[in-house]
């Protein structure tokens, strides 16, 4: 990569309306719409045109819902204020959870060309003395990914961006949703051309129909703001200058670890971005003018006198302000409007966690608007979306800020107190682990949540009729009646059955002589650690029951279907 990296004006990181300034090379374009699908210009009116599904904005919260949506059936328009794809990283790790949600929203394997498998987050004081070490590496692999994964945010949004048009998403790229009115039969938003990234005249605004709308739009939501849900603020405000840069030749980085350090003269983070990128985040004051940290000699002084790297050794290729604060929203539902990602919650980086969670939303909501849509469940059933989403968030929020005030702490004292406990024989608390699903649509026998319900559930390579690969792309995605040894299927009634096929319930046998052959212990190890010989799980890949035995089996798919809602049976 050649040339001078310029600065560009405050819009250009679109993601975050608070960045300020980004640097960009001149040469790295932002990648435009997919081939072969021009911008759609489509003109409302008096015959507006109509969708089930609209969704303002198109970061990954967006595009992952867009394409889930479609890809179960459903007409979907997006509306996203600026032309083109941003070209550039913002999130630089996922989880194994949200790569399976990129699998089910597009190629993931195109999402993850340049990956690495982060092993280790190490947390550390000035002088280097290991705080806080957590193994990725001890976490069970339960989704059929890595726990831990480094990437390049780009080609995770073209992937899902190109399955999602494939799927008939219609992005209507630079327009802005800048209004909506509801009624009893959906929603008529109010789009405007977005005069900023365009020349010549001002386009009338246009109108559209939906019959739901998602606000995927961001920390500056309009959806949000015409929603005004109240909010929980957790005080925490806190900036960085983030340098990202690239390597050069052969300049080798440690693309297993993440790292933190507690410099209270100036924290530090440094985390990979896939094999061949590096992310550098040097803690400032938000509310300061910081705009001379902007050029490129002061990221490449910075670089220099922290870590001793040159421009010899790498190129700096995008350099931000950028703050970060701890919200969630109460209420993620009026009427038919919903907010996802960071229109409906926002967290410090320090877990990665913050599109991981977005995506979450994404998958979520997805599956239940497809039910609702289809006219199999009763509207309250998406009432259940706050329900369920709302405290998984809050907790992964609150648990970032607990590590967010070590990482960024400011006070010599506090890190030296803690540095004194380490080497004097102290131990920390376990650090957090992302916590289950404990309310919403689960099965409670005993009327407590038996786990596996709210795990989440297994995904292993799979052989079946000679097509070999993840479970959810040979055998299907959406709900799974899962079991080991016996047909799922063979003593069900056909009331049972036919409930299954309406909601689109692949079931597979994956014990001995079944129909799908396991390529590895995933299933049994899974089954085995549960105490169960069965799974039934929901299209988000939480468990809804565990099956101990198939007497149970009838009862558990009542209550499915009682806790959806479901209406009475269409034909099949």
């Amino acid at each position: 990569m050649t040339g001078d990296v310029v600065i560009a004006p405050a819009w250009a990181d679109r993601r975050n309306p608070q960045v300020r300034m980004v640097c960009v090379p001149y040469d790295r374009p932002q990648y435009p719409a997919s081939a072969g699908h021009a911008v759609s210009n489509h003109h409302g009116g008096p015959h507006m045109e109509e969708f089930d599904v609209i969704i303002s904005g198109y970061g990954p919260t967006g595009i992952s819902a867009a394409s889930l949506i479609a890809r179960m059936g459903h007409s979907v328009a997006v509306f996203e204020r600026w032309p083109t794809m941003y070209g550039l990283p913002r999130l630089c790790s996922i989880d194994g959870e949200s790569c399976r949600i990129v699998q089910a929203a597009g190629d993931v394997d195109q999402a993850l060309a340049d990956h690495s498998d982060v092993k280790w987050y190490h947390l550390v004081d000035g002088e280097g003395n290991v705080l806080i070490d957590v193994n990725f590496e001890k976490e069970k692999r339960v989704s059929g990914f890595y726990n831990r994964k480094s990437m390049y945010q780009p080609d995770v949004e073209r992937a899902m961006d190109e399955a999602g048009r494939e799927r008939g998403v219609q992005v209507f790229q630079g327009y802005e949703l800048k209004a909506f009115e509801q009624d009893a039969d959906g929603v008529t938003v109010t789009v405007e051309k977005n005069m900023r990234r365009y020349e010549g005249p001002q386009e009338d605004p246009k109108q559209y129909r939906a019959k739901y709308l998602i606000g995927a739009d961001g920390a500056n939501s309009i959806v949000r703001k015409v929603m005004k849900p109240e909010m929980d603020d957790y005080g925490f405000r806190e900036g960085f200058l983030s340098v990202d840069v690239m390597r050069k030749g052969d300049y080798q980085f440690a693309s297993e670890t993440s790292t933190s350090i507690c410099d209270p003269k100036r924290p530090i983070s440094v985390i990979p971005i896939g094999n061949n990128r590096m992310r550098f985040e040097f803690l400032i004051d938000p509310d300061e003018d910081n705009t001379e940290l902007l050029t490129p000699d002061v990221g490449y002084h910075f670089l220099e006198s922290a870590w001793g790297i040159t421009k010899d050794d790498v190129e700096i290729y995008r350099q931000v302000l950028y703050p970060f604060e701890a919200k969630v929203m109460h209420n993620w539902r009026q009427g038919r409007a919903f907010l996802a990602g960071d229109a409906a919650h926002q967290m410090p980086p320090f877990q990665g966690q913050g599109a991981c969670s977005g995506m979450r939303d994404s998958i979520n909501l997805a599956w239940k608007l497809d039910l609702v849509l289809r006219g199999l469940a009763d509207e309250d059933l998406l009432d259940l979306y706050t329900e369920e989403r709302r405290p998984h968030v809050t907790k992964v929020t609150v648990d970032t800020v607990e590590i967010g005030k070590v990482a960024c702490t400011r006070d010599e004292k506090v890190i030296d107190e803690l540095s004194a406990f380490l080497k004097s024989g102290g131990e920390l608390p376990p650090p957090p682990t992302m916590p289950n699903l404990d309310f919403g649509i689960l099965h409670r026998a005993s009327g407590e949540v038996d786990r596996p319900a709210g795990l989440l559930g297994p995904q292993g390579p799979v052989e079946k009729d000679g097509v070999t690969g993840r479970f959810d792309d040979v055998v299907g995605w959406g709900f799974q009646l899962i079991v080991a040894g016996t047909d799922p299927l063979a003593d069900l009634s056909d009331e049972h059955r036919e409930f299954l096929a309406q909601i689109n319930c692949v079931a597979a046998n994956v014990g001995d002589g079944g129909d799908v052959k396991p390529l590895d212990a995933e299933y049994m190890e899974y089954f085995a650690t549960h105490g169960v010989m069965g799974v039934l799980v929901r299209p988000d890949y939480y468990v809804f029951a565990g099956i101990r035995s198939l007497d149970e089996l009838p009862a558990i798919i009542d209550d499915l279907r009682g806790q959806l809602k479901i209406k009475a049976l269409a034909p099949a």
